[in-house]
């Protein structure tokens, strides 16, 4: 069953807010379909080294691994055409939810044979029409930094599940139209931590990550910021 509730129609997109959502998401869908899916770095299977990296430290620090998830309900934000770790890592959840803004293209272009315990909500990470920690965890990996504003999608993110555990760019600059915004990392310390003093997390964590790990081929230039949070 596929959710959509969020209407994008009046929504403006790009560094100059010029594009509006029809043709940003049909540049999007053109991309996936002439380059994205014949890309090997796109695939699962590549991808899957680079997942198993990023899920290390969350078993190493936290004490959490895929396989404490069983029984549980488990959403992906930014889930692409693959169903991001969800599918690549083949977690056993109760329940999948897979939430991506282009949802409905991505399950037409049929990829990859989606699990019968799936929910699959259309929608940005700044407005997941889910109701408050209706997850218990939630995964995503370099997804809001592809958004419009990595604060309310971490609040979001935040506000539908009772753990979180994210990564995305922090180059401190943007980077074209389809990578808007400006993200530092110590702006994602300050505002998780304002959070805290709303919340009063049971447990979190901030981590810079060079991106020299897994499928890169080279070091970057730029960190990627890892979040983890248990409310």
């Amino acid at each position: 069953m596929l959710k959509k509730k969020y209407n994008l129609d009046n929504q403006m997109f790009g560094l100059e807010g010029n594009i509006n959502w029809q043709n940003f998401r049909q540049k999007n869908i053109d991309w996936w379909n002439s380059v994205g899916k014949y890309d090997l770095k796109e695939k699962p299977t590549t991808k899957l080294i680079n997942y198993t990296y990023f899920l290390q430290w969350l078993e190493k620090k936290f004490k959490v691994s895929t396989g404490s998830l069983n029984g549980k309900n488990v959403g992906e934000i930014c889930c692409g055409p693959y169903g991001g770790i969800l599918q690549a890592c083949n977690i056993d959840a109760k329940k999948k939810y897979f939430i991506d803004i282009f949802m409905e293209d991505f399950l037409n272009m049929k990829l990859i044979e989606w699990p019968p315990n799936s929910t699959f909500i259309q929608a940005p990470s700044e407005h997941i029409h889910l109701n408050n920690d209706e997850l218990d965890f939630l995964f995503g990996y370099n997804s809001i930094d592809h958004g419009w504003d990595w604060k309310a999608s971490i609040d979001e993110c935040l506000r539908v599940s009772k753990k979180i555990y994210l990564m995305f760019d922090t180059k401190n600059s943007t980077d074209g139209d389809y990578h808007p915004q400006k993200i530092n990392h110590e702006d994602v310390i300050r505002h998780v931590g304002e959070l805290n003093d709303t919340y009063n997390f049971t447990n979190y964590g901030i981590k810079a990550q060079l991106k020299n790990y897994g499928y890169y081929d080279t070091c970057f230039e730029w960190p990627e910021t890892w979040i983890y949070i248990e409310k």
